[in-house]
């Protein structure tokens, strides 16, 4: 699914000093929108350093002048993207009031995602099916460093997010608005399957994305089925 081995600078390592004359102030946050958009579009070993600087009209060796590797650019963008959508959820799903209206600040984030930055939902969705990889090859005793992560950096990636839904759970048990017949471990994976499920579909342009989320908002409320 991935490079046997990430793409290095000439010499394996990071060039220091001055930037090169094609880098400028904002460089860096533009290579890091870029990588986000053309990894949402190609996955993790589709796309080069190479072909990516050449998209941006830079030469390669101002990427690495920020990033040391494929890898190391893969995962800056990981953090930025995981970042800003820590604190969407944050500002649109942990706020007061019962569960279902935090159930419907949920969706509603992944349609505000979809319409002002579509990139952002299929990066997320091929971090998460790397992710996935380096699990299946940490299982099978593969070596950790084959894809753009190891085991280990999923888990990172991947415990802010279930600590908002375990939040989210606790709470809703503790006022009554779940079973306590349900385990809070098994509603929290529930919920980080949806929004895992939710990634994967944006992959898929035949998906009607935003009615399928209008689907949800009834499912949420109870009214998707006919009584």
């Amino acid at each position: 699914m991935a490079d046997a081995e990430p793409s290095q600078p000439p010499g394996g390592h990071r060039r220091r000093g001055r930037p090169p004359a094609s880098a400028g102030p904002g460089t860096r946050e533009r290579i890091l929108a870029a990588a986000q958009r053309r990894f949402g579009e190609l996955g993790y070993s589709g796309l080069s350093v190479e072909q990516l600087a050449r998209e941006l009209g830079l030469a390669a060796r101002s990427i690495y002048h920020y990033f040391p590797s494929k890898r190391a650019l893969f995962r800056a963008a990981t953090d930025a993207v995981f970042d800003d959508y820590v604190a969407a959820v944050a500002a649109r799903v942990l706020v007061p009031g019962d569960l279902r209206r935090r159930l419907h600040g949920f969706v509603d984030l992944y349609r505000n995602l979809y319409a002002e930055r579509p990139h952002v939902l299929p990066f997320i969705a091929v971090v998460m099916l790397e992710g996935i990889a380096a699990s299946r090859d940490a299982r099978r005793g593969e070596p950790p460093d084959q894809g753009a992560f190891g085991a280990e950096d999923l888990a990172a990636i991947g415990s802010a997010a279930l600590a908002m839904n375990r939040l989210l759970v606790d709470q809703a048990v503790e006022s009554g608005e779940l079973s306590r017949s349900i385990g809070s471990d098994a509603a929290a994976a529930l919920l980080q399957t949806v929004g895992m499920g939710l990634g994967l579909a944006s992959l898929d342009p035949d998906v009607p994305f935003l009615p399928m989320l209008d689907a949800l908002d009834l499912l949420i409320d109870g009214t998707l089925l006919r009584p």
